[in-house]
Formats: C-alpha cells, structure tokens, sequence
C-alpha cells in the first residue's frame, strides 16, 4: 500500500496549532488501543486512518464531489 507521508494539523491542549506527522497519529492510535485489543482491531483502526488521509489528500488535490452530485450519486444506489 502506498500511504500518505504528508504532515496533518492537529490542535493542541493550548490551542495553538502544531504539525503532526502520520507516524505519529499511528502511535497514537496503537497507544490508545485497549490493552486486550487484537492485532485485526489494530489494523483496522489503521486501515480507517488511511482511508481518512487518502480522502484528505484527494480533497487538497482539488478531487471532489459536489454535494448535489453526492445526493445524485447516493439516489442512485438506493433505487
């Protein structure tokens, strides 16, 4: 899988904004796992991230979908 290196802006206890790296939303995401979480519930929590940054990404890039063509789109696969 290719995942996204770039930088994220996360806010701070202190309000001010500071850059967090993708690593270190994933040590934090394994940090705040239960400690009887499974291997699978790891992954899946890491896969949702991915997904997340990968969705950001495409947004930056200008890769998007209006909210009426959204609405279209969903009609469509509900009828």
């Amino acid at each position: 899988m290719d995942y996204p290196k770039r930088l994220c802006y996360a806010s701070t206890m202190g309000g001010a904004m500071e850059q967090t790296t993708l690593k270190a939303k994933m040590e934090r995401l394994i940090h705040n796992l239960p400690e009887e979480a499974s291997i699978e519930e790891a992954m899946e929590k890491l896969y949702l991230l991915y997904k997340i940054e990968k969705g950001i990404q495409q947004a930056d890039a200008g890769n998007t979908v209006s909210h009426e063509d959204a609405k279209k789109r969903l009609q469509e696969w509900l009828d």
